[in-house]
């Protein structure tokens, strides 16, 4: 594989491409240091990402492969208790008055150091009205032909303990009507209409037929791998600590999310996949993606 930097008017949109005769990467530091228009063999494997402001709307609407730190999903009314304080985040979901999927993914990432196969990129966040916690989040991604390799290491910088989950919110192309997803969970969650979860159900799932299926589900795993099988192809996704899955298929069928995550929505407040990083601590955790059939 080989690797170049390609410029652009506006930052957000300067991006790494990796490729190689048959796969191509973007990796866009200055947006929330994603991974965009994964591309194999002519196959569109992630939703296609358009150079333009239409496509910084369309990221900052839908967040495709941003990175979601330090919670995924939802938080109700942007608020939480930790250690006897309340904390109260900014409301970017209007519609249902929560705030979502942390402070990340809109932010610059430095590039510590890029070859032709990876790139690690740096983010330290100091307390401000996003996140009143210092941490460093530390982002590596690897590539090769068939697939890549995702690796997380988050640092609490400060003097305080903080609450925290972490997901990954890519968007890959598929025909539902061709398409199901392999996963092994015992449990979903029940949410209202803020999407917020109010119960858990106990379930027997092992895969889902995706044809005219409504989904924006957060599921168990209890298994580390998840398979997505459609018409043009077939993909792995191996997780290491990661142990909740949220699934969300958007109004134009062409795509589903498939959500990674530590913890399910609202976790700060029901508890649910919660962890607490403490003062100097760090957290790890990694996803490998790989095509496992069809135009590979």
């Amino acid at each position: 594989m080989t690797h170049h930097f390609i410029s652009h008017p506006n930052p957000k949109l300067s991006h790494y491409v990796f490729e190689s005769a048959k796969a191509s990467y973007k990796v866009f530091p200055h947006l929330g240091g994603s991974v965009l228009d994964w591309v194999h063999d002519g196959t569109q494997i992630m939703t296609p990402f358009p150079l333009s402001e239409e496509g910084i709307a369309y990221y900052e609407k839908f967040y495709p492969s941003s990175l979601l730190f330090p919670f995924p999903n939802r938080l109700e009314d942007g608020t939480f208790r930790h250690e006897d304080i309340s904390y109260t985040l900014p409301i970017n979901d209007p519609d249902g008055n929560n705030a979502i999927h942390g402070c990340v993914s809109n932010c610059s990432f430095s590039v510590s150091s890029v070859t032709d196969t990876q790139i690690h990129l740096d983010y330290d966040h100091n307390p401000n009205g996003s996140f009143p916690f210092a941490f460093k989040m530390e982002v590596s991604y690897a590539f090769s032909e068939k697939g890549m390799t995702l690796s997380f290491h988050v640092i609490n910088l400060g003097n305080k303990s903080f609450p925290f989950g972490l997901g990954w919110h890519p968007y890959f192309t598929m025909e539902d009507k061709h398409s199901e997803i392999l996963f092994a969970s015992n449990k979903t969650y029940h949410t209202n209409g803020r999407m917020i979860p109010t119960d858990a159900k106990d379930i027997v799932r092992n895969s889902i037929t995706l044809n005219n299926k409504e989904l924006d589900t957060a599921f168990n795993l209890l298994q580390p791998e998840v398979r997505l099988k459609t018409k043009e192809y077939d993909l792995s996704i191996t997780t290491q600590g990661l142990e909740y899955l949220q699934l969300f298929i958007p109004d134009d069928r062409k795509s589903i999310a498939i959500e990674p995550m530590t913890c399910i929505a609202n976790s700060f407040n029901n508890g649910v996949g919660k962890q607490i990083l403490h003062p100097q601590s760090s957290f790890k955790c990694s996803l490998h993606l790989q095509l496992e059939h069809g135009n590979t």
